[in-house]
C-alpha cells in the first residue's frame, strides 16, 4: 500500500505531462501557434522585459498580417501569450505552468538565472522549446534533457563571442594599458568578469581590479573608491540597470578614465560622461541611425507598442529576430508541433534578420551588433561589428 501511494503521484505527473503534450498538439492543429513570453515587464528587469515582449508581439503581428505562417501545407496564425514574472522565480514558474496548461510549447524566457533555470525544469519535460537570453543557461546547452534550449545571444569568449568582438572597438578609442571591471554579484556577472578579463588581457591590457555590486544597490562608493586608487585608463561596467548610477558616481569621485558599457548596457548609462562607448547588442535605434531596414523596424515597433522608443528598445530586436528564426525552423522541419525537430532545424542554419545570427550545434546563438562611441553627449560613430566567418 505504501508503495502504491509512492507510485501514484508519479503516475499522475506522467499522465499530466502527456495530457499537456496532447493539448499543445491540439492547439496547433486548430491553426494557432501559441508562444509564451515570460519576462519581467515590471520591477527590476523591466528595462529588458518590456522591449523583449514588444519584439515578440511585433514579429507575430507581421506574420499574421501577411496571412499567417505556412508550414507543411497548412497556414497558422501566431498568438503571443504574455505574463509578467516581476523578476520573481515563483511567479515565473506559476505562469509557465499556466501557459503549459493553455497549450503553449514555445517559451521565450527569462532574463535572470533565478527564473530561467527553474522555468526550464518546468517546461522542458513537457516537450517545450525554450529560447532564453540568460547567460547562466549557456552551461546547459546541448546537455541531456535540455536539447531544446536555445540561447539567444552570446557573451562567451572566443573569436565570435560578443565580448571578444566588442573589446577591440573600445581599445581603438582609448590606448588603454590598464582597466577595471565592475559587474553584478550574480552568476551572469561572474561570466562577464571572466570573459572581459580574458578579452582585455588578450589585448595586453592589465586588469587592475574586478569589483562586484548587488542588484538594487544605489551606493557604489566603496567599490569605486578602490578603482579610483588604482587609476585605470578604462572602466568597464555592466550589465544591469545600476550602471547609470555607477558611471555617475564614478564621475563625482573623479575617476578619470574612459567609460565603457559591457554587453547589455544602453546608451543612457553614459549620460553626462565625457567619453563613453557601448555595444548596441543588436542594432542602434537612436536618431542617428540611417539604415532603412532598421528605420522601418523602429517605426513599426512604435506603432505596434503604442509608445515612443527608449534607450533600451534595441533589446526588442533579439526576440523579434529569434521568433522569425523559429518560424524559418518550423518551415524546414515541416511541423509546428514537433519540437525536437524544430529545435534541431534552428541549429547550424545562419539567419539574417535585422541582425546576423549563427546558431551552433549546441544551440548557442551568436550575433552581429553595432558599436556606439559618444563624446560629450554626441554620437561620434556607429559601426557594425560583424561575426567572424
Amino acid at each position: 500500500m505504501k508503495l502504491l501511494r509512492l507510485i501514484r503521484p508519479v503516475v499522475w505527473t506522467c499522465a499530466a505531462i502527456g495530457l499537456l503534450a496532447w493539448q499543445g498538439t491540439a492547439r496547433a492543429a486548430d491553426g494557432v501557434i501559441k508562444v509564451g513570453a515570460l519576462f519581467g515587464t515590471t520591477g527590476s528587469q523591466a528595462n529588458f522585459g518590456v522591449p523583449y515582449t514588444e519584439g515578440l508581439k511585433l514579429a507575430a503581428k507581421e506574420v499574421n498580417a501577411k496571412g499567417g505562417l505556412k508550414v507543411g501545407g497548412k497556414t497558422y496564425t501566431v498568438a503571443i501569450v504574455h505574463a509578467d514574472t516581476k523578476a520573481d522565480p515563483a511567479q515565473a514558474i506559476a505562469e509557465a505552468q499556466r501557459m503549459l496548461a493553455d497549450g503553449v510549447r514555445i517559451f521565450f524566457c527569462c532574463n535572470i538565472s533565478a527564473e530561467a533555470v527553474p522555468v526550464s525544469n518546468a517546461v522542458l519535460p513537457a516537450g517545450a522549446v525554450m529560447v532564453t537570453p540568460n547567460a547562466a543557461m549557456t552551461r546547459f546547452l546541448g546537455t541531456k534533457g535540455r536539447e531544446q534550449v536555445l540561447k539567444a545571444g552570446n557573451i562567451e569568449a572566443g573569436e565570435n563571442g560578443s565580448t571578444a568582438l566588442w573589446v577591440p572597438f573600445v581599445l581603438e578609442k582609448v590606448k588603454a594599458k590598464t582597466a577595471a571591471i565592475m559587474v553584478p554579484s550574480d552568476e551572469a556577472g561572474q561570466i562577464y568578469a571572466e570573459t572581459y578579463r580574458q578579452a582585455l588581457e588578450g589585448k595586453g591590457v592589465k586588469v587592475l581590479s574586478v569589483e562586484r555590486y548587488d542588484h538594487g544597490a544605489t551606493d557604489f562608493s566603496p567599490q569605486l573608491t578602490k578603482i579610483r586608487e588604482s587609476k585605470p585608463d578604462l572602466l568597464f561596467a555592466g550589465y544591469s540597470d545600476e550602471v547609470r548610477g555607477i558611471f555617475r558616481q564614478a564621475r563625482e569621485l573623479g575617476i578619470n578614465a574612459m567609460y565603457a558599457g559591457t554587453v547589455g548596457v544602453s546608451g543612457a548609462a553614459g549620460e553626462g560622461a565625457r567619453e563613453f562607448a557601448y555595444p548596441s547588442w543588436t542594432r542602434y535605434m537612436g536618431p542617428e541611425q540611417t539604415d532603412r531596414k532598421v528605420l522601418g523596424y523602429m517605426r513599426a515597433l512604435e506603432e505596434s507598442s503604442g509608445s515612443k522608443l527608449t534607450p533600451n528598445s534595441f533589446w526588442s530586436i533579439t526576440q523579434y529576430d529569434w521568433l522569425n528564426l523559429l518560424f524559418a525552423a518550423m518551415q524546414r522541419a515541416g511541423s509546428v508541433t514537433d519540437m525536437p525537430a524544430i529545435a534541431k532545424a534552428a541549429r547550424n542554419h545562419p539567419y539574417v534578420g535585422l541582425v546576423e545570427w549563427q546558431v551552433d550545434e549546441k544551440g548557442l546563438g551568436r550575433q552581429s551588433m553595432e558599436g556606439v562611441h559618444i563624446v560629450n553627449g554626441a554620437v561620434k560613430e556607429i559601426r557594425p561589428i560583424k561575426l567572424s566567418k
